[in-house]
């Protein structure tokens, strides 16, 4: 019954039609570029990279009076005072519409190896924490073809 290529072709397009039809394959240029954004942003969180965490936020950025100068500063500190991070994310929503996108998702944060204490009633090393799951709403433009946050960090 398998043995007919051209029966193996109809199944194996009949899969790939699925595939693309209903799957991330089918999904919009600017929706991909979006959660490629989202990726970059765990990769440099969990790596410790601060210039690509950098490259991810706008120039504009300005969310509760923070700007982006002052969260840059703010997340170079955790760099520097913590051994690890580990950011995970999941149930990831994509709303957009031209040019400006609000991302929700749930988010936990885990931290280990403090290396020096935030207050004077912490331990000075601090195994590891982790947050409970929380949820987030990130908000995204679009400038000369590129995606950035704007806000919600």
């Amino acid at each position: 019954m398998w043995a007919s290529p051209v029966r193996k072709a109809g199944v194996l397009g009949l899969i790939l039609f699925f595939l693309v039809g209903c799957g991330r394959w089918g999904s919009d240029p600017d929706t991909l570029a979006i959660e490629g954004l989202l990726a970059q942003r765990v990769q440099a969180i969990n790596s410790k990279d601060l210039e690509l965490y950098e490259s991810l936020i706008a120039e504009e950025y300005l969310d509760d009076g923070v700007t982006r100068a002052q969260l840059v500063e703010r997340m170079a500190g955790y760099f520097t005072r913590f051994h690890s991070i580990r950011l995970d994310y999941s149930d990831t929503e994509i709303d957009h519409a031209r040019g400006r996108a609000r991302v929700s998702q749930r988010i936990r944060l885990q931290v280990s190896g403090l290396r020096e204490p935030m207050l004077d009633t912490e331990a000075p090393s601090l195994k590891s924490w982790r947050s409970p799951w929380s949820s987030e709403a990130l908000l995204l433009e679009k400038s000369n073809g590129r995606w950035a946050i704007t806000g919600g960090l």
